[in-house]
């Protein structure tokens, strides 16, 4: 197996040929700086490893969903299978004689449905209750919690809307699925696309899935989210972007994702700090690294120059230049 394997060029001392390695993870030169606690880039591989299996699940379940749906669409112009002496009927998919083919088919069409998610022939008078069965938002909401996505698909197959399931505090199967962390139960949801609207649904508590995902830490429900066109600058109804609760909680790893998608840099909390100060607050250094390296060319600050007093100016004449710092250049600037 492939091991990626992080050097610092910096350092003169090398093990020699016949040294111990250590194990991955640790810094295996003697000097000051940090451990480094796991390989990031293996973990990139992996997460998008999982997130590329979900999705090609559910292409290949919508592919069967579409095939029926055509099948279901051609009707009874070519009848599939039987003999010389028989025909299938599109409707039941019986085997009829050719001599009663025709009156077999009309009879059965008029008395009978066939559903195609369940494949099977059910009476007209039973469709209304099997309808309201299979499209129920109640089963849809239950199969979520429980992780049932056999039944969720069959649901989803039936005609239920997902975008409409809501629960008592205004929950929708994404905030099901950034709860718990579940990226295949995501991957259900979403199908084939979803809507701005959806995306950016708020809860009762005044989040979005989205902001669900950063505070939880789930990386993977998080970067599928943003794939699907999340905004990744919605607030919180208490004014917070998702880059600010990413630097409070400490999640780099999303930070990085939303900084890829372009989160504003400049997002501010309720009382006007910036991410790298709601991230200097709590400790977290690896957001205050992550904001310096991969924000150093975006959003740069406006930081005033104090006037010099070796020209003789007093604080009274023209205003002081300002400078164009980057977030690269100081990264402890708030």
């Amino acid at each position: 197996a492939q091991v990626c394997v992080m050097a610092d060029t910096s350092l003169e001392r090398r093990p020699s040929r016949n040294a111990v390695l250590p194990t991955l993870g640790e810094w295996p030169f003697p000097c000051s700086k940090p451990a480094v606690p796991k390989c990031i880039c293996c973990d990139g591989l992996r997460l998008e490893n999982q997130l590329l299996r979900a999705r090609i699940r559910e292409l290949e379940v919508a592919n069967k969903e579409l095939t029926s749906r055509l099948e279901s669409d051609e009707g009874p112009v070519s009848p599939l299978g039987g003999s010389w002496e028989t025909q299938t009927c599109p409707n039941c998919a019986r085997e009829v004689p050719v001599a009663n083919f025709d009156a077999h088919t009309m009879h059965c069409e008029r008395h009978f449905f066939r559903c195609l998610p369940c494949n099977s022939v059910i009476a007209h008078q039973a469709k209304a209750e099997h309808l309201a069965h299979w499209t129920d938002p109640l089963r849809a909401w239950q199969a979520a919690e429980d992780g049932d996505l056999e039944l969720l698909r069959t649901l989803r197959a039936h005609g239920t809307v997902l975008e409409s399931v809501l629960s008592s505090s205004r929950d929708t199967l994404l905030h099901v699925a950034a709860r718990k962390g579940s990226a295949e139960l995501l991957a259900v949801a979403l199908g084939h696309a979803a809507s701005r609207s959806w995306l950016s649904a708020l809860n009762n508590e005044g989040n979005s899935a989205l902001h669900l995902a950063v505070v939880s830490g789930f990386e993977a429900v998080g970067v599928l989210l943003l794939e699907s066109r999340a905004d990744p600058d919605q607030k919180t109804s208490s004014g917070e972007a998702p880059i600010i609760l990413a630097c409070r909680h400490g999640e780099v790893s999303l930070l990085r994702r939303l900084i890829e998608a372009d989160a504003c840099l400049d997002a501010r909390t309720a009382l006007g700090d910036s991410a790298l100060q709601a991230a200097q607050s709590r400790g977290h250094l690896e957001c205050v690294l992550a904001l310096s390296q991969m924000g150093g060319g975006r959003n740069r600050l406006q930081i005033p120059r104090p006037p010099s007093n070796r020209s003789g100016m007093s604080g009274t004449g023209s205003p002081p230049p300002t400078a164009q710092v980057s977030r690269r250049a100081s990264p402890l600037q708030g």
